[in-house]
């Protein structure tokens, strides 16, 4: 199985929860395995016993996908959480038995719900059970609704009859077409009791479902427009960051290039900055994994090499979810990130010649550089390393201003001082400078591609700024074209520090 493909479909299926069921007619039998192993892995997850009710030649075939979907199988089955076992019959009262057991035992051992994959196939090829399969079909409606249980039901369209098939799509609320799940127009929900008193046949239950359906849409249409009225001149849109893709409602059309085109860089940049750390989580993750396996099956304890190779890993993967944190803390609308309790009054001279050090490098091969700080700086209420990682980003910025080829005709200049009760740490370069319009905008994450700035150094000006808000500073910036950039960073002095003149 694809990696990829798998993780693709798993995120599409990861919106079938407790109560819902979907029907698959289309697809080979690798493909139909694939989406199974992928959606009961889903459910391994999420705490949730799982079965695969298939025939002994499929229920062979789907274990090698199982594992190739990083289920491991044999823990699974031994464990519980798993089986793999077909209906004996197709009697609706021995099959709902069977069901109603399984969802009891399975919360009574402690998991969240049943979760189920049914090649119905093998039914189809039972011809005088078809009756009896459509009345089983027609009271899972009703078990579905009333207990833990999800699930998906697969049909294999070359060997029934289209009327056969289109009765069987109307019993799930929810079909999976091309790998993708999706909400099921024409499904009939369980017959209620009609006004009559006679038992509703299926055209009461098809009118229902078109009556409910209209509501539904005509709802939706009413609060859309009062959200579009709500946002004046804004548009929707939505980003998924697992398959990250960007869905876009109609009305954006109506808005002007430049607003789609702030949009999209705004989407691709929060996911680079959440996917370039997460790719270290991830990498570390299965190396550790990897060590420890090895490890576990060693009769002499790891060496030190190994043991501090395994506390790197462990060190970068801390590092990447705090980058992430650090990230999202920032986005607008997150409230976390206005938590002081834990900033304290720090000296943060050791920060300032810390991020001189990491950008030494980048800076020399571009100009010459002055660093004037005093032994003594006034303390500041922050977070460890916080405006560290800001002074970084604004050096890379200016290095990034200066083009390639001349480091000494051009220079950046450092300096921390004391001015009021304010602290003043001032870089200065010798680059090419911004227009008033690319000033205003030079801290915007979505507007990002001036040719002074560089993706990293965008992402970082973007967050340098909302580092200093949180702890009560400010940014100041100086600039014109061709004539170099200063930014100034000015943050409040600690109550508890007094320095003097």
């Amino acid at each position: 199985m694809d990696p990829q493909s798998a993780r693709a479909r798993g995120t599409s299926l990861t919106c079938l929860g407790v109560h819902d069921h979907a029907c698959l007619f289309d697809g080979l039998e690798a493909e139909r395995l694939e989406l199974a192993s992928a959606f009961l892995r889903i459910g391994l997850a999420r705490g949730e016993r799982c079965l695969y009710a298939g025939d002994e030649n499929t229920a062979g075939r789907i274990m090698p996908c199982l594992r190739a979907a990083g289920v491991d199988v044999g823990q699974a089955l031994a464990s519980g959480a798993l089986a793999v076992d077909a209906p004996r019959s197709l009697e609706p009262g021995e099959v709902f038995a069977s069901l109603e057991a399984r969802i009891e035992a399975a919360l009574g051992d402690g998991y969240t719900a049943l979760r189920i994959v049914c090649p119905a196939t093998w039914t189809l090829a039972r011809g005088s059970g078809l009756e009896k399969w459509i009345e089983v079909e027609e009271e899972l409606k009703r078990l579905f609704g009333e207990r833990q249980l999800v699930g998906i039901w697969q049909y294999d369209r070359s060997g029934s009859s289209p009327g056969l098939l289109r009765t069987f799509l109307r019993m799930h609320p929810f079909v999976i077409v091309g790998g993708e799940v999706h909400p099921n127009c024409l499904f009939v929900p369980p017959g209620r009791p009609a006004g009559t008193g006679r038992a509703p046949d299926e055209l009461d239950r098809a009118l229902d479902a078109v009556l409910e359906r209209a509501r539904a849409d005509d709802a939706l249409g009413r609060h859309v427009e009062q959200l579009h009225l709500a946002l004046g001149a804004h548009a929707l849109w939505e980003w998924d960051a697992e398959s990250d893709r960007v869905a876009l409602e109609p009305r954006w059309a109506e808005l002007s290039d430049i607003e789609l085109a702030a949009a999209g860089r705004f989407t691709a940049r929060v996911a680079h900055e959440i996917n370039n750390p997460l790719a270290w989580i991830t990498t570390n993750l299965g190396f550790m994994k990897e060590v420890l396996q090895r490890f576990a099956g060693a009769s002499a304890p790891p060496s030190p090499e190994e043991v501090s190779q395994v506390l790197e890993a462990l060190q970068e993967t801390e590092e990447g979810a705090s980058r992430i944190r650090e990230f999202v803390e920032t986005l607008p609308g997150a409230s976390s990130w206005r938590d002081r309790s834990r900033a304290v009054p720090r000296d943060v001279r050791g920060e300032i010649l810390g991020a001189v050090g990491k950008a030494r490098d980048r800076i020399l091969s571009r100009a010459r550089m002055t660093v004037s700080v005093p032994e003594r700086l006034p303390l500041v209420v922050t977070h460890e390393g916080a405006l560290g990682k800001v002074f970084l980003n604004l050096l890379l910025g200016a290095a990034h201003a200066i083009p390639e080829g001349s480091p000494e005709d051009n220079e950046i200049r450092l300096a921390a001082y004391l001015h009021g009760e304010r602290l003043f740490v001032e870089i200065t370069d010798s680059g090419v400078g911004m227009s008033l319009p690319m000033r205003e905008h030079m801290f915007d994450l979505f507007l990002a591609n001036e040719p002074n700035k560089s993706p990293e150094s965008a992402a970082g000006l973007f967050l340098s700024r909302a580092v200093v808000r949180r702890y009560g500073g400010s940014i100041e910036v100086e600039s014109a074209p061709a004539r170099g950039t200063t930014v100034r960073v000015l943050l409040p002095v600690s109550s508890e520090d007094v320095v003097p003149p």
